[in-house]
């Protein structure tokens, strides 16, 4: 299939560039009169049908750039009625069909891959902190547990780790400092290790936050919505 306008996976989702999208369309309005007139018209949802990045310009100055679902882009398009609407509308169904025919088994499998894998290592921590003095133990491993775990669920839902953290302080999971909010710990959702080293002769504790085998699956059920929508 001819790529008509370049879709990306931004987080698990397939996007288009809304400006890439107005200039296909060759739409005489200003592109920021456009977008936001039909996000405001016909009520499209941040985080639900696009996502609005700020990002700095070459010359200086900042601009706003959004990423529309597959789904914001046939309406888009359909609501150019020409020609061009018409064959982008067509394309997008293409594409989409082409995703529903890999993502269903695909996703499962990661999903349950990652959680066996998250809760094999939470039983190997508790080996290595019977084996080791606590000082040792949060020094070598404390570091890796937040790591790789949160890597983990990031790669579950096709995000970057830092793209994932940003989106849980933005949705108040977690705290500015990367500490889960009360009710998250008590949930047993994510865990937070305390880990103890040395500036010259100054003792020092941070926290380490991480995520267990139930906060894996918790945050999958709790984006899935958005990927369906996409």
């Amino acid at each position: 299939m001819r790529e008509l306008i370049k879709i990306a996976d931004r987080g698990g989702r397939q996007t288009v560039s809304a400006r890439d999208l107005w200039d296909f369309l060759k739409v005489q309005t200003r592109f920021n009169d456009w977008i936001l007139r039909y996000i405001k018209d016909f009520n499209f949802q941040e985080n639900q049908d696009f996502i609005s990045l700020t990002q700095k310009r070459v010359s200086g100055g900042r601009t706003k750039e959004y990423h529309i679902s597959l789904s914001m882009a046939k309406e888009l398009s359909m609501l150019q009625r020409t020609a061009r609407g018409k064959e982008a509308r067509l394309y997008f169904i293409a594409c989409e069909e082409k995703l529903r025919a890999v993502l269903p088994q695909t996703y499962a499998e990661a999903l349950r891959a990652l959680a066996d894998k998250a809760e094999s290592e939470e039983k190997l921590l508790i080996e290595q902190k019977k084996n080791k003095p606590k000082v040792e133990y949060y020094n070598d491993v404390a570091d890796a547990e937040n790591e790789h775990v949160f890597n983990d669920a990031a790669k579950m839902l096709g995000w970057g780790r830092n793209t994932l953290m940003e989106r849980l302080r933005v949705d108040k999971v977690l705290m500015s400092n990367n500490t889960p909010y009360q009710r998250h710990l008590n949930s047993g959702r994510f865990k937070v290790k305390e880990r103890v080293f040395r500036v010259g002769n100054v003792k020092r504790i941070t926290s380490t936050t991480f995520v267990t085998g139930k906060g894996m699956q918790w945050l999958q059920g709790k984006y899935t919505k958005q990927l369906k929508l996409f």
